[in-house]
């Protein structure tokens, strides 16, 4: 499986390129590449769906404002910097909340007002290919498969509750549930969904509904008939609670964060500023950071990432930075975000191509930047 899509908390700030006084003491100073800055008169909010990248290094996001009706575009942004709309959003399919492309070329997405998945073509052709009923809400397209099987996330599927589903829709737009968790032990709301070679799939839970320590969320595994292994429970809140992002590498090893747990941040309840950890094939956990330490990070956000040779990059929220974890687990800020930067709960977080991070950021100006560790 191709994994495009981070879970819906990341961020959406501009980090310091040329403004260096806001860079900490003993940071390296790194170059910060703007590709394109949008106008407020053709779009605003880059996000909160992830940037993906095609075999060409074409480029490809959303936005959440902007546009003739004020809600949003789809773009691309070819390697020399050009932008093309791909398709400007209506009243009636307003604020997109996610998009990945498919392995056919195509881009798909979903939207916040209506509810339904969309295709749309290279040459800027838009379908409506499901409709949400029943109460199911925020359907996020997340993962395919070699097969060209669309796997998703959304929540109130459970007959009026609010609990987390993975969803599959078929090329022929078959729609079936694969798993609902529907019980507080699973956790409530599936926070990362990325899939491995032969097909099975693997994410996270948090939990929203409950207050209880005892339940922080789990890492899972689904095959792509449904079948749910529990790999990790989080029980701990002083090491680990409430897991956000994941990835995994060639060796089945997964790498993922938690939004709490681990040193304390003021403002986090439960306390901590979050963890990084490592989830091996053969189910050894370990917590590789602990942020709220003196670096003063916290709070990672969206998929982590990996590089060619295993070293781990991520952005947090608190203190608003750009991490890297080398493969032998040391800790370092690669690039310091302003503290007056935006945090938005629904952007990509970074993406990972030929040697170099990609993201989006909004501070005042909203751009697509290039960052090289």
């Amino acid at each position: 499986m191709t994994n495009l899509l981070s879970p819906r908390r990341g961020i959406a700030a501009f980090a310091c390129a040329i403004v260096l006084s806001c860079l900490p003491a003993g940071a390296h100073t790194r170059q910060l590449d703007v590709l394109y800055r949008f106008h407020n008169s053709d779009a605003k909010f880059p996000g909160p769906g992830p940037l993906a990248i095609d075999r060409d290094g074409n480029l490809y996001g959303t936005t959440n404002e902007g546009g003739a009706y004020h809600c949003g575009i789809a773009f691309k942004l070819a390697p020399d910097g050009t932008e093309t709309v791909l398709h400007t959003f209506t009243r009636q399919d307003c604020e997109p909340i996610g998009a990945i492309l498919g392995p056919d070329g195509n881009f798909y997405g979903s939207d916040r007002f209506s509810q339904r998945l969309f295709k749309l073509t290279p040459d800027g052709t838009y379908s409506i290919i499901y409709e949400f009923s029943g109460g199911e809400y925020e359907g996020l397209p997340r993962i395919f498969d070699k097969k060209g099987n669309m796997y998703g996330t959304s929540r109130g599927a459970d007959e009026g509750g609010d609990y987390g589903t993975v969803f599959k829709l078929t090329p022929s737009g078959q729609f079936s549930h694969v798993f609902v968790f529907n019980s507080i032990k699973l956790g409530s709301r599936v926070r990362a969904l990325i899939g491995d070679a032969p097909g099975n799939i693997y994410g996270t839970t948090s939990n929203t509904l409950a207050h209880e320590e005892r339940y922080g969320g789990i890492v899972f595994k689904l095959t792509p008939h449904g079948a749910l292994t529990v790999l990790h429970t989080f029980r701990n809140p002083e090491n680990e609670q409430n897991p956000m992002g994941l990835t995994i590498d060639s060796a089945g090893n997964l790498y993922g964060t938690t939004i709490d747990g681990g040193h304390g941040c003021e403002r986090s309840f439960p306390p901590g500023c979050g963890t990084v950890f490592r989830l091996t094939a053969d189910g050894t956990f370990t917590v590789l950071h602990k942020f709220g330490d003196a670096r003063g990070l916290g709070e990672p956000l969206g998929n982590p990432v990996l590089d060619e040779n295993h070293n781990l990059y991520g952005v947090t929220s608190f203190n608003y930075g750009i991490y890297r974890i080398s493969a032998d687990g040391k800790m370092s800020v690669l690039y310091r975000l302003r503290t007056n930067s935006f945090i938005d709960d629904l952007s990509p977080g970074l993406l990972w191509n030929k040697g170099a991070l990609y993201g989006a950021a909004h501070i005042g100006r909203d751009e697509i930047f290039k960052l090289r560790p």
